[in-house]
């Protein structure tokens, strides 16, 4: 076999091989001498086959996993845009409000990756909602106690999908 081989061209050589030898009486009389008889290669065809199968299994999920990413990525983008025209909001907002502006995570840049997004983006939904006078002077600004809330639900369901894709099966 060459050294940079994929596994299907081995897999694929493997079972000529294997094939060759099952069906030629000589090759098999010769494999014999070495210890090979019909049952040993008829076993190292069924280890060829399961391989084969398992290799056709990984690419397969390998798509699902591709897939799972694109659809988290679409998520995360998606929320992210509501997200930050709100984080520019409350900005305007609380510009003189220091108290605001910590507990909802408006000062300095968004994190980026999806688990320290995630977390400025929960704090910021979860600490304005739970603040009746941020609350109401977001709404000034059109951010209804519903329309956050929405926009927390998107959030939640990036928060959920990797965990979606790793426990499915």
């Amino acid at each position: 076999m060459k050294k940079n081989q994929s596994i299907e061209e081995r897999l694929q050589a493997v079972q000529v091989a294997i094939n060759n030898s099952l069906e030629d009486a000589d090759i098999l009389e010769a494999l014999n001498t070495f210890g090979y008889d019909e049952a040993k290669l008829n076993a190292g065809k069924q280890l060829q086959e399961q391989t084969d199968a398992l290799v056709k299994k990984q690419k397969s999920e390998y798509g699902d996993q591709y897939a799972a990413t694109k659809a988290v990525n679409d998520a995360w983008e998606a929320s992210d845009k509501l997200y930050m025209r709100a984080v520019k909001v409350g900005r305007v907002a609380f510009k003189n409000n220091p108290n605001a502006q910590g507990s909802l995570l408006l000062l300095g840049g968004r994190k980026k990756t999806i688990s320290g997004w995630l977390g400025q983006a929960a704090a910021f939904y979860d600490n304005l909602l739970a603040d009746a006078e941020l609350l109401a002077e977001m709404g000034k600004f059109g951010y209804t106690e519903a329309k956050l809330n929405e926009e927390k639900a998107l959030l939640q369901e990036v928060s959920k999908a990797p965990i979606d894709y790793r426990t499915r099966n």
